[in-house]
């Protein structure tokens, strides 16, 4: 464990390792990981309500919603699972794990929300053994079509010691 102890997710990071096969990583490393609904139906809409590799994560994660009412800056600046994202990491007053940069911006800027992405689920997932390298990993996940910039996987690369 990476010391994370929970983590709110977003539907990105699920689906770029779902691209590469290493979907187990992120239950590897996070002892509990927060969902909300409605990122559970981004994932079963996009990835298909039958994907065998979705319905065991689904299993392993806990599911929850925002108690207060959903911050109306957050509805009209993103889509609905990364609003969902920043107002439940919030509330439980957790970290959370989303690769989409204006989503990232706005919850360090405006909520001051602890945030990580898919890159450091990949550094810490060679750390601990699980992966021998990160750049080839980001590579598929780019080839796969999920994006991320060359400077990103660069700097990823660099943090991992490659």
């Amino acid at each position: 464990m990476c010391g994370w102890g929970r983590v709110v997710c977003n539907t990105g990071p699920v689906v770029g390792l779902h691209l590469i096969g290493r979907l187990e990583l992120l239950t590897q490393l996070i002892p509990e990981i927060v969902v909300p609904a409605v990122v559970v139906g981004e994932l079963r809409a996009g990835m298909g309500a039958g994907d065998v590799a979705l319905q065991h994560w689904l299993q392993a994660v806990t599911v929850c919603e925002p108690i207060a009412p959903m911050d109306p800056f957050l509805t009209a600046e993103l889509d609905a699972g990364e609003a969902a994202v920043i107002a439940l990491a919030r509330e439980l007053s957790l970290p959370m794990l989303m690769d989409e940069r204006k989503g990232r911006k706005i919850a360090v800027l405006a909520f001051n929300v602890a945030v990580f992405g898919t890159g450091r689920i990949l550094v810490e997932a060679k750390r601990h053994g699980f992966i021998e390298r990160v750049r080839p990993a980001m590579e598929q996940m780019r080839a796969a079509g999920y994006f991320l910039s060359e400077r990103l996987v660069q700097h990823i690369a660099r943090e991992a010691g490659e």
